[in-house]
């Protein structure tokens, strides 16, 4: 992060705000799923240095968030897979069968039961269109809305000021916005409806913030 120049726009705020958040949702006994746009191959290693610095993680291991990795980017080595397993990374196959999903929405399931926050990418991949793209929704993240009346999502949208389109590496130099906000989906619908709708109401908010971040740059 420091050889790359990376840092974030109010750094300490962003992660008061971040503790003050779990500890309002572990006095409820909620779990947290963490929903953010993705324009990097690093986007969750960003996020979680925003949330959070290595001591602080070392002492209080239960806010390091689990993440699901693509499998044929990370995981390709039995080195990488213990890696991957000891940093609370799920590697997925995007392409993979059905079943494997299946098996990787229920390790999701207890990741988050073990009461610690887990970071989904609901675009499931990085944005082409340099924006959050709602065409590439995933309604993986409402199945699990619908299913655990605990969960709350918190709503991230993370940028550098450099970044102007999908890249590998934020940008040398990055300083990073971040904005979230907390949200509990609601729904009337049933079975895969809800999925759809419960999704929808994540990425509208997403969405929401973004337009907050391209406002503050018009000023």
């Amino acid at each position: 992060m420091k050889r790359r120049g990376y840092r974030f726009k109010d750094h300490l705020q962003i992660r008061h705000k971040f503790k003050e958040i779990r500890k309002i949702l572990q006095k409820r006994k909620h779990n947290l799923l963490i929903c953010a746009n993705h324009l990097t191959m690093i986007d969750s290693v960003i996020l979680q240095a925003g949330f959070g610095s290595f001591w602080y993680y070392l002492f209080n291991y239960g806010d390091f968030a689990w993440n699901v990795p693509a499998k044929e980017v990370f995981a390709n080595h039995w080195y990488s897979r213990t890696l991957l397993y000891l940093s609370k990374c799920i590697p997925i196959d995007r392409l993979g069968s059905k079943e494997h999903h299946e098996e990787i929405i229920q390790k999701m399931k207890q990741a988050l039961s073990l009461g610690d926050p887990f970071i989904v990418f609901p675009e499931g991949g990085r944005s082409r269109t340099n924006r959050f793209d709602m065409e590439r929704l995933t309604y993986g993240i409402g199945r699990l809305l619908r299913e655990d009346q605990s969960l709350e999502v918190l709503c991230v949208y993370l940028r550098s000021d450099k970044q102007n389109a999908m890249t590998v590496l934020p940008p040398n130099g990055s300083n990073f916005y971040c904005n979230f906000e907390l949200l509990k989906p609601q729904t009337d619908q049933k079975g895969l409806r809800a999925d759809r709708d419960l999704a929808i109401q994540v990425g509208h908010k997403i969405q929401e913030l973004e337009e907050q971040y391209f406002n503050l740059k018009t000023i």
